[in-house]
């Protein structure tokens, strides 16, 4: 059953129960101890006096916050097919029910998100930009996204023209799956030219990994990743960059090995 289903149910009002009796804020601490966003959702389903101490108390809120600490950083939320209210609310009171009301859906549903995520799963929708490119299309950095170090008996990996300075930085800025996205960690292969002699680590000295969106987007921005070198030079410049994270080094190691960086729990794109 999925959660949204459970919103949408409606129960006549009933003969007064024990809940009815408890007050509010005792009853929405109570609620606050289930875990689960379809045991909340089951739960105020069962009556008006239920659903009410669910929504008034952000029972859900409180669960996404559990979930994911950097929840408790939104100003405010909104569904997107429901921009306004039809018709308007008659007072204020009318109105404050009504924003809690849209607050407890999108909050549940975005509980129920966070709770069945998959461990591993790529956030990356699609590569959006390199800096360079030495050899288009062959080093293109779509051979960036396969995490196996050869992909159809050619290597993956991606080339920049390179640079005569050392210090000089390169990027590649990707879109990721949703406007919302909880990134962990990020991993990268260093490419190992084996079909060159002494097989020599084409890798960065150090990586860094920038979280953002585009100013140029219509509606809600397309969350973006760019992972660069030790500047703030990016490919496209449109972008605004909520989370930048520390300078990693890179171990100079063979293909076969996938390193892994984790983020701090701060990193949300």
């Amino acid at each position: 059953m999925e959660i949204a289903e459970v919103f949408s149910s409606a129960m006549e009002e009933d003969s007064p129960s024990l809940i009815d009796r408890l007050d509010l804020g005792a009853a929405g601490q109570i609620f606050k101890y289930l875990d689960d966003p379809m045991d909340l959702a089951r739960l105020a389903a069962v009556s008006r006096s239920c659903h009410r101490i669910v929504v008034e108390s952000r029972c859900f809120k409180d669960l996404c916050i559990r979930i994911c600490p950097e929840v408790s950083w939104f100003n405010s939320v909104m569904e997107e097919d429901k921009m306004s209210i039809s018709g308007g609310p008659s007072s204020s009171k009318d109105l404050a029910w009504a924003n809690l009301n849209m607050e407890y859906r999108v909050y549940g549903k975005l509980a129920h998100e966070l709770i069945r995520s998959h461990v591993g799963k790529s956030c990356i929708l699609e590569p959006i930009c390199a800096s360079s490119t030495d050899n288009d299309p062959d080093e293109s950095i779509i051979y960036t996204l396969d995490p196996r170090d050869r992909e159809g008996g050619r290597p993956s990996y991606w080339s920049s023209k390179g640079d005569s300075s050392r210090d000089a930085s390169e990027t590649l800025t990707y879109r990721l799956l949703k406007d919302l996205s909880v990134v962990h960690e990020v991993k990268l292969r260093p490419f190992q030219a084996y079909f060159q002699r002494g097989t020599p680590i084409y890798s960065a000295k150090a990586v860094r990994f920038r979280f953002g969106y585009s100013s140029s987007s219509p509606g809600i921005k397309s969350s973006v990743l760019d992972g660069s070198m030790s500047s703030d030079r990016s490919p496209c410049e449109d972008y605004v960059w909520t989370y930048i994270s520390p300078e990693y080094p890179v171990l100079q190691v063979p293909s076969t090995v996938l390193l892994l960086y984790a983020l701090p729990e701060s990193s949300d794109g």
